[in-house]
C-alpha cells in the first residue's frame, strides 16, 4: 500500500493498493509479450507514439503540475517546468531514436 502524503499539509492526499508478486508478474508479462510487436514498428511509427506522449503532457501541464505540488510539494511554476522537460525529451527522442539506435 502506497499513501501520497502532502509534505505542506502533511494530510494523505490518497492511497494506492501494491500489487500482489503475482499481479506485477503479470505486468511484467503483458510487457514480455507487447515488446515484439513495439520492436517491429517502424522508427517513425515509434516517433508518433513519442510525439503524442509529449502532446499529452503539455494538454495536462497544468493538472500534473498541480498534482506534483500537492504530492512532493514542489511549486506549481517548477511542476510546469518539469512536464515541459518531459515533454521536450519526448520529442528529441522521437527526432533522434532512429540514429542512437544504429
Amino acid at each position: 500500500m502506497l499513501t501520497a502524503v502532502n509534505p505542506f499539509t502533511g494530510k494523505a492526499c490518497y492511497t494506492l493498493e501494491g500489487l500482489t508478486e503475482s499481479a506485477l508478474q503479470d505486468k511484467i508479462d503483458q510487457a514480455n509479450q507487447a515488446f515484439p510487436d513495439w520492436k517491429a514498428l517502424s522508427y517513425s511509427a515509434r516517433a508518433q507514439v513519442l510525439n503524442k506522449v509529449a502532446a499529452q503532457l503539455r494538454e495536462g501541464q497544468h493538472q500534473l503540475a498541480r498534482l506534483m505540488a500537492e504530492e512532493m510539494g514542489k511549486p506549481v511554476k517548477e511542476g510546469l517546468a518539469e512536464v515541459e522537460k518531459s515533454a521536450w525529451c519526448a520529442e528529441f527522442y522521437a527526432e533522434h531514436a532512429e540514429a542512437f539506435l544504429r
